[in-house]
């Protein structure tokens, strides 16, 4: 919950900050700043803790050792929270790292402190929440947990608490999923008119694969059947495609594209007909994906029966529409 508000505190200050204001952009920086300085100067005569300032690993260290009591953990967590949102929003330099893990870390503190009044812990409970809590905080704000397991792990080098990561991780992910649209940084994109797409590939891609092309592909293409002048600029009035395959007698003689069919028309040229790979319709996606990327005209056409007849086309863009109706079904 720490990483969340901090999330929405910050972010939200920030896309105030991105409208426009009569205090310029380097004042309202200078006011963060100001704020750090208050907040952390007002710590530190309470409790004799800079934390506010800089990293703070002096006082998270504290607190991994159990040597923080939960009330100066507790003004820490808050106080740093704060200052780091409103420096962070108002448009100063820094990063998030760091402070989410000191969140967590004093978060951590707190609740053993508290838990400490009704229950004793011991030295390594007190530990273990703490670094919990670092981790928790990271996967959070970053939604990464995996990442924030081994930031956390490189510091402590403690292989017992890999479980009590792992499920502080999770937890916090399913936390920050109910209370924020997307991670911190995805959700800095979105205010600044950046959106992000999340693609979801299908669920058995090894169904997908053996999709038949006839599934697929196009049987209604737009054939050149002669290479006369008029067929050339009727076709060229009718359709906008860049290729074009030539099939003259029911034989596939490979494909044309659009400006070679101009050069023929405007200046008299020699029809220019380009290679192209073939397939039957019984072949799959796995069979002809591979053609489709290495073939120059980025198509493969059907033939089908004894005399090899052309039937049908398949190019990229009928990959990605089966691909849209495969993943609906």
């Amino acid at each position: 919950m720490a990483g969340v508000w901090f999330q929405k505190f910050a972010l939200s200050l920030r896309l105030w900050n991105k409208k426009t204001h009569r205090i310029s952009p380097w004042a309202r920086c200078t006011l963060g700043g100001l704020a750090v300085w208050l907040i952390g100067s007002t710590v530190f005569l309470w409790t004799g803790n800079t934390g506010v300032f800089g990293l703070g690993y002096e006082d998270l260290s504290q607190a991994l050792n159990g040597q923080m009591h939960w009330g100066n953990a507790s003004l820490l967590l808050i106080a740093k929270l704060v200052a780091t949102a409103v420096c962070y929003g108002l448009g100063a330099a820094g990063g998030i790292f760091a402070p989410t893990l000191f969140f967590g870390g004093m978060a951590g503190a707190a609740l053993a402190g508290l838990i400490d009044l009704f229950y004793p812990l011991s030295t390594a409970g007190h530990v273990t929440l703490a670094v919990v809590g670092m981790c928790a905080c990271l996967g959070a704000v970053v939604r990464a947990p995996v990442t924030g397991l081994l930031i956390v792990f490189e510091m402590t080098h403690e292989f017992a608490m890999v479980p009590a990561l792992m499920v502080g991780g999770l937890i916090s992910i399913a936390i920050a999923k109910k209370f924020t649209h997307h991670n911190f940084y995805d959700e800095i994109l979105a205010q600044d008119g950046q959106a992000v797409e999340q693609v979801m590939p299908p669920r058995d891609l090894r169904s997908w694969q053996e999709t038949p092309v006839s599934r697929a592909a196009n049987f209604h293409p737009v054939l050149i059947r002669s290479l006369d002048v008029e067929t050339l600029q009727a076709t060229l009035a009718e359709h906008s495609h860049d290729r074009f395959p030539v099939v003259i007698d029911l034989k596939l003689k490979g494909v044309i594209t659009r400006e070679h069919m101009e050069r023929v028309i405007e200046k008299g040229e020699e029809p220019i007909i380009d290679s192209v790979a073939t397939c039957r319709r019984e072949a799959t996606i796995r069979d002809i994906q591979h053609k489709i990327i290495e073939s120059p005209a980025n198509m493969v056409i059907l033939i089908g029966g004894l005399d090899d007849v052309p039937i049908g086309v398949m190019t990229l863009h009928d990959i990605l529409r089966a691909e849209i109706m495969f993943t609906k079904d």
